[in-house]
């Protein structure tokens, strides 16, 4: 064609040759073009009883215990087993994993044989043998049931508007959702448990007025399968995917047809890039270990924006609001997620050198937009009274000089301290990530 200019749009470009248009994730939840984020928190900050433990052993030379608990590692908390002495801190052994930050301190080992206990600052006892804070199984299903839960409450949010509401579980094992025996298909244990909380469930909220669908036609999975018919475990990327990822888009439409009684979706995979059916409100994953997916693949799968059951998109920022059920804190979660962003060059809660370029108000007397110099005097302005760093990233007393109104500017730029407190604010994740 010999073409004059080549235009290409992407997501994912391999190479930025002469960048047009701009449209990253961050502008997108300033621009509320994408649901905002609330994280449900299965592993409570501040209840000692949720925090997962379990003496494996206790020796008396030397006094030592054996101790199996969730350690952040690269990829978020992940289950170890270490070896603690008297006035160890489990907090700082974990890595500084925030559901162990208060009272996880050893005070006390006792080795009688038969007798043996570990004892913690905040008065947590346990035998040899014993565990505290929910077994695997039970994470699993208070998982499950919070997600079941936070689905039913969304459906009564948006009884009569007409607007379908899917929830997403991603699960380690095929063969927890689904099993494959020689009289056909049986339910594996995530199934049962979904089934058993959705009974649990729904006698409560039918009270409420919800119309509840029988529980069989409510839940089912998308997995890929051999040449033998067989379920299987698949990281999305072979060619066996195939089937099961046009399987799941041709029924894309279907899913948001509120006549469907389809509303739970397991998959194995964090899917591929097309699927992100906009009427996902929930999402929750079930893995044995922390996901090694990146965060931004887990929750962009419900990020877009609901559509009405006419395929006509929603505006609604008290409709749109994507709940993430979550094994960690919710300091965790954002943790981890912002340093996704910052992995692949987004930053989140750094405020740039030109950031007030544009800004309208009334500079020295006259009714005009700051220029790029008059931007960069306000950012080193903010820098030398600590509410930004030397990159440019907010800090702590930014946010406690605004609630305590201690956030004053020159009076050259008076007239704009509630916009500029505005824009900084919209750069800061948790004004975006909040919890549920």
């Amino acid at each position: 064609l010999n073409p004059l200019c080549t235009l290409r749009y992407s997501a994912t470009h391999k190479e930025l040759y002469h960048p047009v248009y701009n449209l990253g994730p961050v502008r997108a939840f300033q621009m509320n073009l994408v649901k905002k984020i609330s994280v449900a928190s299965v592993l409570a900050e501040s209840d000692p009883t949720e925090s997962y433990l379990k003496i494996e052993d206790i020796s008396r030379e030397p006094f030592r215990v054996k101790i199996k608990f969730y350690k952040m590692g690269k990829n978020g908390p992940k289950i170890t087993t270490g070896s603690l002495k008297k006035d160890d801190d489990l907090y700082v052994k974990s890595n500084e994993n925030s559901i162990y930050q208060t009272g996880f301190i050893v005070t006390e080992i006792n080795a009688w044989a038969g007798r043996e206990f570990v004892k913690f600052s905040n008065g947590l006892r346990l035998r040899k043998g014993q565990e505290q804070g929910g077994s695997r199984q039970e994470i699993v299903k208070k998982q499950i049931k919070e997600t079941i839960r936070a689905h039913f409450e969304k459906e009564l949010d948006l009884k009569g508007k007409e607007i379908k509401v899917l929830s997403l579980f991603f699960i380690d094992r095929v063969e927890n959702y689904r099993k494959y025996t020689d009289m056909g298909f049986e339910k594996g244990i995530y199934a049962e448990w979904f089934e058993e909380q959705y009974r649990q469930l729904s006698e409560e909220y039918e009270k409420h007025g919800l119309t509840i669908v029988p529980t069989f036609e409510v839940h089912n999975g998308y997995f890929s399968r051999d040449k033998e018919g067989h379920f299987k475990n698949t990281e999305g990327k072979s060619k066996s995917d195939e089937y099961t990822y046009n399987l799941i888009m041709k029924d894309k439409e279907k899913l948001l047809d509120p006549q469907n009684p389809l509303k739970f979706i397991f998959s194995h995979s964090a899917l591929r890039e097309g699927w992100d059916n906009p009427n996902i409100f929930q999402i929750c994953t079930l893995n044995e270990t922390q996901s090694t997916m990146k965060k931004r693949q887990e929750i962009g799968r419900g990020l877009r924006l609901p559509v009405n059951k006419d395929g006509n998109r929603v505006f609604n920022n008290d409709i749109n609001n994507l709940v993430v059920i979550a094994n960690e804190s919710y300091k965790d979660f954002v943790d981890r997620l912002q340093k996704d962003f910052i992995d692949d060059g987004i930053q989140f809660g750094a405020i740039p050198l030109d950031f007030f370029e544009g800004v309208y108000g009334s500079i020295d007397g006259q009714e005009r937009e700051i220029s790029y110099e008059e931007s960069l005097e306000l950012w080193t302005y903010l820098k030398e009274n600590n509410w930004i760093d030397e990159k440019g990233f907010i800090t702590e007393l930014f946010i406690n000089d605004v609630e305590n109104q201690k956030f004053i500017l020159p009076e050259k730029f008076k007239s704009i301290t509630r916009e500029t407190i505005g824009r900084i604010e919209e750069q800061r994740i948790e004004s975006h990530v909040t919890q549920y």
